[in-house]
């Protein structure tokens, strides 16, 4: 599934915002190429999404529940959990996705909305792809159709239990299962989401062990384990060696390696299935959301990691990346490819194409950097600890 837009009210710190994934006119010579459907040019969407932000923006925020929406569409895991996270108790929640599954030439709309005792209402739109017309008339007619799927029907209460009556049965309209032509990776400081495990196999390996080198010079090689299964082996230059088994390090192991040595194993592994995907099964479309992990990283590292990832992305997939790192700006991403998060009381996201900004220049770096956009941290507080007594 390709994210078209999102829509979310009264859940965690986001009212009534919405989100666009998508962009209204082609860039010219872009660094990104085929952000549209081959079938369907007209349907446009960002392939790559970089989201910067304020501490507490709510990026991460924005990352889990994304992952909620994939898990629960892709894998039917109840969406029920978030409502936890609802604003104003007295009131539901909603949230409205726009998304196209390529592989069935489909548009689809879902809207989900939640109160504190689970799910209170689920409906699904979906109309086929039309070359004929603009994405914004196939949203059009979309909204005015009748529903392929109303849950509780229409006078109904919703009784029973949620979870079981109302998880998302037409996911396999047409008889082709949309887990089977989606995927998705999520990788946030604290857990790492994924449908597809990082392997053990040679391919792998070899890709951890450049990654590893370059962030670690004192690192000679990663190779597999020949006396534990799903493990392997790092050695250094000294002698010195370091196992990872099932993905884990030893607590005694762990200060071996640098923190930004240590993050640069879970990417590694993000890297790993975006290029695995993007080779073995680019029509397939896979969500991947990376954050903030490569914050431990030299600026330039963290430049030529993000290329590979953009240049290797499968061609109906999705990368997600928040950063704090403005020299990411200076790459050659067209505008639309930022996303801007900050508060003002609530989150709040600014989209650059929108306010005038068609192409990523130094303008764009130099309104970032007089928070034209509030991304910029208050130091106010901070820097009144200088007149402290």
């Amino acid at each position: 599934m390709i994210f078209l837009s999102l829509k979310v009210d009264n859940l965690y710190m986001f009212q009534d915002v919405t989100l666009d994934f998508t962009y209204s006119r082609r860039v010219k010579n872009s660094l990104i190429e085929g952000e549209y459907l081959e079938e369907f040019p007209n349907v446009r969407f960002k392939r790559v999404c970089v989201i910067m932000g304020p501490n507490a923006a709510g990026k991460t925020t924005l990352g889990r529940l994304m992952c909620a929406i994939n898990n629960y569409l892709l894998e039917r895991r109840p969406i029920e959990q978030v409502r936890e996270n609802i604003y104003d108790t007295s009131k539901p929640a909603m949230v409205d996705l726009l998304y196209v599954v390529p592989v069935l030439k489909e548009l689809r709309r879902l809207r989900i909305e939640l109160d504190t005792r689970g799910l209170k209402r689920e409906t699904l739109w979906t109309m086929p792809l039309r070359k004929s017309k603009s994405l914004t008339q196939m949203k059009a007619a979309l909204n005015e159709s009748q529903p392929v799927f109303d849950w509780p029907e229409p006078d109904q209460a919703a009784v029973g239990d949620a979870d079981n009556v109302a998880l998302f049965s037409q996911a396999r309209l047409k008889g082709v299962a949309l887990d089977r032509a989606s995927g998705w990776h999520y990788i946030f400081c604290e857990m790492d989401v994924s449908s597809d495990n990082l392997t053990h196999e040679q391919q792998d390996l070899v890709l951890l062990e450049k990654v590893l080198r370059a962030f670690d010079g004192s690192i000679v090689s990663v190779q597999l384990s020949q006396d534990k299964d799903n493990a392997y082996v790092i050695a250094f230059q000294n002698g010195d060696r370091v196992i990872v088994e099932d993905g884990q390090l030893r607590p005694s192991d762990r200060q071996r390696l640098s923190r930004g040595t240590l993050e640069s194993i879970e990417m590694a592994k993000l890297l790993a299935s975006i290029i695995r995907q993007g080779k073995d099964s680019p029509e397939v479309s896979h969500t991947f959301f990376l954050d903030e992990k490569m914050a431990y990283s030299h600026t330039e590292m963290e430049v030529a990691i993000l290329n590979v990832m953009i240049e290797r992305l499968g061609r109906y997939s999705q990368l997600f990346y928040t950063t704090h790192n403005h020299d990411i700006l200076s790459m050659a991403l067209p505008s639309h490819s930022y996303l801007f998060m900050y508060k003002d009381g609530f989150v709040r996201f600014a989209h650059p194409e929108k306010k005038g900004f068609r192409k990523n220049d130094r303008n764009l770096l130099g309104y970032v950097r007089n928070d034209i956009f509030g991304t910029m941290p208050d130091t106010g507080l901070i820097d009144a600890l200088l007149e402290d007594t």
